[in-house]
């Protein structure tokens, strides 16, 4: 799960008078920052905001123009999904200040951490970025923009593990309220994509048993364990592996090996599973279908095939 955090300090609230003064972007991949960056902002003129991040004006006049920094920033927001603590104020600044230099906001999806607080932790007495850092445990960040986007990015991670961690039933209550890149960045969340791309297809029932197989499957590929799992007949399980497998294999490259206890399981993987799991996962990877005199085994890899003695063939 990949997403970039972000933070303004402005002098004030209004974007058409006030003005941006720094701005603290990081990156976090895998639950952790993996790239932080900020700006100092040289504005025209003083504001309010000021002695609230203790920024002096003194020191701002070293710091570069927005005309400067602006062109530096916005190529890192598009695509990505941009997290920020009221990010409808920080997107009114950045617009407002593109239009000043006669520029476009490039396309990303935004996500913002106070109105999602708000619908999972109901009931709290304030919803301040200082006051969930407090109640994580963070270290405060003195409304410096760095910091503060470090802040806003560990407390969606954390809005994030409690959603995940919600009945279905809850997660259906919560899902008009929830915007669909939040949905998007949960864990398993491109593998329910592939088993509802499944359900949708004439004939195929919904097997709760096959997607809770699935996730065990995927729990233990990405945390790099052994996983032993047993499952009855008709769960569908050849599709519960191999649908994690190949996205972990996608993700992360590598090469994998399915090894089939019996000659008709491996023809059923190869014409009938794995085109199915194609689909839904919606790419393809390189497999070769290995044969030998006593090992029947069905290889699944992202690199360069090696057949060896093995008689190979691709679909």
């Amino acid at each position: 799960m990949e997403f970039l955090a972000l933070d303004l300090e402005t002098t004030g609230l209004d974007p058409q008078r006030d003005e941006i003064v720094e701005i603290g972007l990081v990156w976090f991949s895998g639950g952790e920052p993996q790239a932080r960056r900020s700006w100092l902002v040289r504005p025209a003129r003083a504001g309010e905001g000021l002695a609230i991040s203790g920024l002096s004006w003194e020191e701002l006049q070293a710091a570069p123009s927005l005309e400067e920094v602006l062109p530096q920033v916005l190529p890192e927001l598009a695509g990505r999904t941009v997290v920020a603590h009221n990010a409808p104020f920080d997107r009114a600044f950045l617009a407002a200040g593109a239009r000043r230099l006669g520029v476009a906001v490039p396309h990303a999806r935004w996500v913002d951490t106070l109105s999602l607080a708000r619908a999972l932790w109901p009931g709290r007495a304030g919803y301040s970025l200082e006051a969930l850092r407090a109640e994580l445990g963070l270290e405060a960040g003195g409304h410096r923009a760095l910091p503060d986007a470090e802040a806003a990015g560990r407390v969606f991670l954390a809005l994030l593990s409690r959603l995940a961690s919600l009945p279905d039933e809850a997660r259906a209550r919560l899902s008009p309220q929830l915007p669909e890149e939040v949905w998007g960045l949960l864990p398993g969340a491109e593998l329910a994509g592939a088993f509802s791309r499944l359900e949708s297809r004439p004939g195929y029932s919904r097997r709760p048993t096959q997607r809770a197989f699935a996730q065990a499957a995927l729990a233990a590929l990405q945390e790099g364990k052994v996983g032993l799992l047993e499952a009855g007949p008709g769960t569908g399980k050849t599709l519960g592996y191999l649908l994690p497998l190949l996205q972990v294999l996608a993700r992360e490259g590598g090469r994998a090996v399915v090894a089939t206890r019996t000659r008709a399981l491996q023809e059923q993987l190869w014409r009938h599973d794995l085109p199915l799991a194609r689909e839904a996962l919606g790419f393809e990877l390189p497999v070769a279908l290995l044969k030998g005199r006593d090992l029947r085994s069905s290889p699944l890899t992202t690199g360069r095939r090696h057949c060896g003695r093995w008689r190979c063939s691709v679909p």
